[in-house]
């Protein structure tokens, strides 16, 4: 049913229960390092969709290069997060021509808490994380999804 509310289930009329928000979009992705810098690219598209506070966003880009240092990171994502570590999330990615230093070989796009940016972090086995660094490679594509909580 349909109320004051937005979209509620079943026989359930509760605010805090109802669907109240929906919406898709795009948005241009904004890869560079921890320190900044200007990237260019081949191709470079993001969209989301959004209901409720969830928000699933789609990147495909492929780099050609950067002037930026650091670690990798995409910023102008369309929503922020909430300000708590049970926010925190991961997504799943594809790389093609993605040099990783030290053998690593399994990349996931991470998402903090408390922010509008995504960044990349691979990892192997028997081994802890490591932020992928512009040193690694300043030239890939990738393709990724990750849902995540908005502010």
């Amino acid at each position: 049913t349909i109320n004051t509310h937005g979209l509620c289930f079943g026989t359930d009329t509760a605010a805090a229960n109802a669907l109240d928000d929906y919406e898709e979009g795009t948005f241009t992705p904004d890869w560079n390092g921890s320190s900044a810098g200007t990237t260019t690219y081949s191709t470079n598209q993001g969209s989301y969709t959004k209901i409720g506070n969830l928000v699933h966003i789609r990147i495909y880009s492929g780099i050609n290069g950067t002037s930026g240092s650091g670690a990798w990171r995409v910023t102008n994502l369309p929503f922020s997060s909430p300000n708590s570590t049970a926010h925190i999330t991961t997504g799943s990615c594809m790389t093609d021509g993605l040099n990783i230093e030290n053998n690593y070989t399994w990349v996931v796009p991470y998402k903090n808490s408390n922010s509008s940016q995504l960044d990349l972090y691979a990892s192997k086995d028997n081994d802890g994380w490591d932020q992928v660094s512009i040193s690694d490679d300043s030239s890939f594509a990738i393709i990724l999804g990750i849902t995540y909580t908005a502010a």
